[in-house]
């Protein structure tokens, strides 16, 4: 379990060095929005320490798709795990680009149907505290 310390450097790493994304899944999951959210380095240590206190996986890219060249490590987190994550730094995020960016993912997941056990009420508790304050699209979320 992260301790608050982890968190609030884990929000500023991935303010600086994170992204977001929602997609379209594929194969059976074609029809599916999926979500995840990476943070790429070019050392194996800063990956490694977000599985160690987040979950995830680390993957490396040898260059191949990398237009800077070399070896990059990146955590990636996929699914409720990285809603759960975006909702514990949220509070922490400084700038108002990345702190929006959060925001949608957030409400794009409370949005979605609810066909995945109880993260939709876990959702409603955990997320979208802008400033302390409760966001009110949340609350007009139909349960």
């Amino acid at each position: 379990m992260p301790t608050l310390e982890d968190i609030i450097w884990a929000a500023a790493f991935f303010e600086a060095e994170g992204s977001v994304a929602a997609y379209f899944g594929s194969g059976k999951y074609r029809n599916s929005l999926a979500y995840k959210i990476q943070v790429h380095q070019k050392d194996a240590e800063i990956p490694e320490w977000f599985v160690q206190k987040f979950a995830g996986r680390v993957h490396v890219n040898n260059g191949k798709y990398n237009a800077l060249g070399g070896v990059v490590h990146y955590w990636e987190l996929i699914g409720s795990k990285a809603f759960d994550f975006l909702a514990m730094i949220h509070p922490h995020l400084k700038g108002e680009r990345r702190r929006d960016s959060v925001e949608d993912m957030l409400k794009i997941w409370i949005s979605r149907p609810v066909n995945h056990g109880d993260d939709r009420a876990r959702c409603e508790l955990l997320c979208l505290t802008r400033r302390g304050r409760r966001d009110q699209e949340v609350d007009s979320v139909p349960a």
